[in-house]
């Protein structure tokens, strides 16, 4: 375990000196919404069930971070890979 390690709220920030937090929060989001792409593939899993899979309690903001990481809405970003 890293010094300082039991007084952060994450590992990943106290034993990585060259990882910020908005660094470490920028990895998090953007490995949700890979999660999530990878999810939209299936045409029968609805846009809600990715949200919540994803750990985003409403579809709506899940929409929004998709749409700002992708360009496209989740179920555009859908149709255009099925």
């Amino acid at each position: 375990m890293c010094a300082g390690a039991a007084k952060a709220t994450s590992p990943l920030v106290v034993c990585s000196p060259t990882i910020s937090r908005a660094a470490a929060s920028q990895y998090l989001a953007a490995w949700r919404m890979q999660l999530a792409a990878g999810m939209l593939r299936e045409p029968a899993t609805r846009v809600k069930q990715v949200a919540g899979a994803v750990g985003y309690e409403s579809e709506a903001a899940f929409s929004r971070a998709f749409k700002r990481a992708t360009g496209v809405a989740p179920a555009a970003w859908r149709d255009r890979r099925t």
